[in-house]
């Protein structure tokens, strides 16, 4: 009996230790079958503004979680999270973006999702997916310097999404300088015909330009110790350069009228001229 009590310990032993094992692994399945909170990220070298190449902390993403290979649309939106609101945490090159509302989580069992997101954020989407498009103010440029990205297979093993946002209007920059004795200090600029309003479709990033035409005011930099000015606004893709007329008025009452040549103004392109004012006559360089 003696010997029979010593063996039926050992076997307790074991089915205590069994028990345990058993427990562990429902309770890491648990674990594993947890949504994850996505945090999204931008690839610095790719994130260029037309207001420098930092991206400052409260600048507003917005993001739709689509399902994994669905173009964007009212099926394909993944967990009703449409146009949410991410703001940056950060001043910088790079971005890290956390909700500014409902998080955006990624399916419990680990299955991949598409992400379609835009710069800067706007609560006036349209039901089909369309963001309106207003340049007619200009300042700030950052305001109107609208973004686009896309990332595609994400999953939870890594929750943090890259974006690789892209321009999707067209920049325009003149550069000033002047003769001796006509001084770029108080200077001020004005581009005529240039058309203000359009639309973004955010499920094929294609903007297309309005008819409304008007006049708008670029921002204007000027270093006056080595009288120079820069002119700096946002257009949209798809109007003809040689449409605009740019007035440039001196302080000293000398008006000037100049026109770029001709070409089609394209999506993400920049458009960089120079003019150089004389006494008399205008001239281009």
């Amino acid at each position: 009996m003696l010997t029979f009590g010593k063996m039926m310990l050992p076997l307790a032993g074991i089915a205590l230790l069994l028990s345990s094992c058993s427990k562990e692994e429902v309770q890491e399945a648990t674990i594993t079958a947890e949504s994850v909170e996505a945090i999204f990220t931008t690839r610095s070298q790719e994130t260029t503004r037309a207001t420098g190449n930092r991206w400052e902390a409260g600048d507003l993403i917005g993001i739709f979680a689509l399902r994994e290979g669905m173009p964007l649309s009212t099926d394909a939106v993944y967990d009703a999270k449409a146009n949410i609101a991410y703001e940056n945490n950060v001043d910088g090159t790079s971005g890290l973006f956390t909700p500014a509302m409902t998080p955006i989580r990624f399916p419990a069992d680990g299955s991949a999702i598409d992400f379609v997101a835009y710069y800067p954020y706007s609560t006036a989407v349209s039901s089909d997916y369309q963001l309106a498009i207003d340049l007619s103010q200009q300042t700030p440029l950052s305001a109107i310097d609208l973004m686009y990205a896309t990332a595609t297979g994400q999953t939870k093993a890594n929750p943090s999404v890259p974006l690789t946002f892209t321009h999707s209007l067209s920049r325009f920059e003149l550069t000033l300088t002047a003769d001796e004795g006509l001084l770029l200090e108080g200077a001020t600029l004005i581009i005529d015909n240039v058309l203000t309003e359009g639309s973004m479709n955010l499920a094929t990033s294609t903007v297309t330009a309005g008819t409304t035409s008007s006049s708008i005011t670029p921002v204007i930099s000027i270093d006056a110790a080595n009288n120079r000015a820069v002119a700096t606004a946002i257009l949209l893709p798809g109007q003809q350069a040689d449409a605009l007329s740019v007035q440039i008025l001196l302080a000293d009452g000398k008006q000037y009228h100049w026109s770029p040549a001709a070409e089609t103004l394209l999506s993400g392109k920049h458009y960089s001229y120079s003019l150089n004012l004389t006494a008399s006559v205008p001239g281009a360089e």
